[in-house]
């Protein structure tokens, strides 16, 4: 995708990691439905409505700090770009 010249050859990939997303949810959808009021079911009755939410939101309090650090990701550098491109590792030496 990042060396994409023209429009068919983004939407080839995109077409497809799209489609493939979508079997996948479709074929989950039916387990989580079954799975998840069964699992909330016997947690609201444990604690609590109220005391479920409560910690719902404390956990997302906990997990939303580290959403600062995916803010500005340190940009890869063209030596890195260029040596996935070729389908080599990175070694941080220059090539002989």
């Amino acid at each position: 995708i990042p060396v994409s010249t023209t429009i068919g050859q983004l939407i080839t990939p995109m077409a497809g990691l799209g489609f493939a997303i979508g079997m996948v949810d479709s074929s989950m959808m039916p387990e989580l439905g079954y799975l998840g009021p069964a699992i909330a079911g016997s947690l609201v009755q444990g604690v609590g409505f109220k005391w479920m939410l409560y910690s719902m939101g404390f956990i997302n309090f906990l997990y939303a700090p580290l959403m600062y650090f995916l803010k500005n990701p340190p940009p890869k550098t063209d030596e890195h770009q260029i040596c996935e491109l070729q389908g080599r590792g990175y070694s941080g030496r220059r090539p002989s």
